[in-house]
């Protein structure tokens, strides 16, 4: 069985999307793009991929978050994640998956 409870924090970049005349940092971070990149990391982490991952709009202001939903097999946990960084058209976020299933 796979163990997602706690899995650690990483860090990956994306970058956010904005209005033409905004500046970048303050865009938001499209939810498929961030659900993707939570898959993608949570996968190389444990070693099989989530069922699914869903997640909503991410604001690319630092500190800003929002909740994801992992489900893989019979359990649905919550993942928090995290904008650590946002400049130059990039932003690194941090990924955290709860302890216990929702």
């Amino acid at each position: 069985m796979v163990s997602w409870h706690g899995a650690s924090v990483v860090r990956i970049c994306s970058s956010p999307r904005g209005t033409p005349e905004s500046d970048a940092s303050v865009g938001v971070i499209d939810g498929q793009e961030v659900a993707a990149a939570v898959s993608e990391q949570l996968t190389a982490q444990v070693g099989q991929a989530p069922d699914s991952v869903t997640c909503p709009d991410l604001p690319a202001a630092v500190s800003e978050s929002t909740r994801c939903e992992l489900v893989a097999g019979q359990d649905t946990l919550g993942v928090t994640v995290t904008t650590s960084s946002a400049e130059g058209g990039s932003a690194e976020f941090d990924i955290l998956v709860d302890e216990m299933p929702s």
